[in-house]
């Protein structure tokens, strides 16, 4: 799948400067970052600087994703990077047919904003658990190599995977859990709190 990755590559170079095609994608925040949120926007995360928040096995993931993605573009290219981005569900993890998304509605708050679909990516995240899974429980990073392969695998722009995923009950045969990855700034006027 080098051929789809790089296109996607190529793709997001070539259409910096087009406008932007919107969509609306959502994100499950706790209930006291959301008015934050929605005042301030969003900023890409600074990896570095998170590094010790996250847990040791769950760093070593992440670089093993990263690995396989600069491998795959044959390049250290900073637009494709999932310690770089933004994470958001393209669709809304309230409705019925959401996949079964980790959404409490004592704790947590959807906030939706707008974004260039044409620059963010659709991912496969249960790769991401199944590669935490075998360096977790098995210390095989061999296998959680693999399951970073599947993941870059099945990316797909946002416009393309919107336009042929209509969010129907039966409508997820090719992504077990479809995340979303921005990677631009998301300014406060393109957030709203979703009213549920």
């Amino acid at each position: 799948m080098y051929d789809r990755i790089s296109r996607i590559s190529h793709y997001l170079e070539q259409h910096e400067s087009e406008p932007r095609d919107s969509a609306v994608v959502y994100r499950i925040v706790k209930k006291e970052q959301a008015l934050t949120l929605t005042q301030e926007g969003i900023v890409l995360p600074n990896y570095a600087e998170n590094k010790d928040k996250r847990g040791e096995t769950a760093q070593r993931v992440e670089e093993i994703f990263n690995d396989v993605i600069k491998e795959k573009l044959r390049t250290d290219d900073p637009r494709i990077s999932r310690m770089k981005c933004i994470y958001a569900f393209p669709r809304d993890p309230s409705s019925e047919n959401s996949l079964g998304l980790p959404f409490n509605q004592d704790e947590d708050e959807l906030v939706t904003f707008q974004v260039d679909a044409a620059r963010a990516l659709v991912c496969d995240g249960e790769c991401f658990t199944e590669a935490y899974i075998a360096l977790d429980r098995y210390g095989d990073e061999e296998r959680a190599r693999e399951w970073a392969e599947r993941y870059w695998d099945s990316a797909m722009v946002l416009s393309d995977y919107l336009g042929v995923h209509t969010g129907d009950e039966d409508d997820h045969d090719d992504f077990s859990f479809p995340e979303v990855l921005v990677f631009q700034p998301v300014a406060p006027e393109d957030m709203q709190k979703k009213v549920l």
